[in-house]
């Protein structure tokens, strides 16, 4: 519950509208609706009932399609049942291609305890445009959970977005992240040889990583 509960149309039309400016600069670019996670546990972990969860997915879902993204990203997930609910607001929204997403926070596990190749199983048959990983913990594991999703299913369209390394605190109590944008592409490499399709960044990331 928040001061921002009643605006959600307005602010997701206000995001969208900022991408295609920036989207406009350069030919050929895809500007991608963000769905992350609801923030809370479904039953019986926590208060959420899973009409709770398709209902804000379904709010957000189509004010993104209203608004004119280009395709649905459905990432930072934890929990299969959140995750098929976000699926399903997303493609009743409309026809735009959806990407899921997990974040293993556990290494190649996510703090559920979902495993990529449950990920694969459940998403693949449901015409998803691809399937990924985003945020998570280190470079070496998101090429390890790339690695997994490829076994699942040769020829799936995989996306990794990690993170640029674990936050840290330097001297100043400020939050860093030690993954030099050179280190990014090195494993952007290794991660496309690993399967990936679609590699970018996530938490820490600058435009100078991305760019590498």
């Amino acid at each position: 519950d928040t001061p921002y509960a009643d605006r959600i149309a307005e602010i997701n039309h206000k995001a969208v509208e900022l991408a295609r400016q920036a989207a406009a600069k350069r030919a050929g670019v895809l500007v991608a609706g963000s769905m992350g996670p609801v923030g809370g546990l479904m039953k019986p972990y926590g208060p959420l009932t899973i009409e709770d969860v398709r209902a804000a997915y379904t709010e957000q879902a189509q004010a993104l399609t209203e608004a004119g993204v280009d395709l649905l990203v459905i990432e930072t997930q934890f929990a299969l049942e959140e995750a098929q609910a976000a699926l399903e607001a997303a493609q009743q929204a409309g026809d735009l291609p959806v990407v899921v997403s997990f974040s293993y926070d556990r290494g190649t596990r996510t703090m559920m305890g979902v495993k990529p190749e449950q990920v694969v199983k459940t998403f693949q048959p449901l015409s998803v445009a691809a399937i990924g990983a985003n945020c998570g913990t280190s470079l070496e594991n998101m090429e390890a959970i790339v690695k997994e999703y490829a076994v699942a299913h040769p020829g799936l369209v995989i996306w990794a977005k990690p993170n640029a390394g674990m936050p840290e605190l330097d001297e100043q109590g400020e939050t860093v992240f030690k993954v030099t944008p050179d280190e990014m592409a090195a494993f952007a490499l290794r991660h496309i040889r690993a399967g990936a399709r679609i590699v970018g960044g996530c938490c820490g990331s600058t435009p100078e990583h991305v760019a590498a």
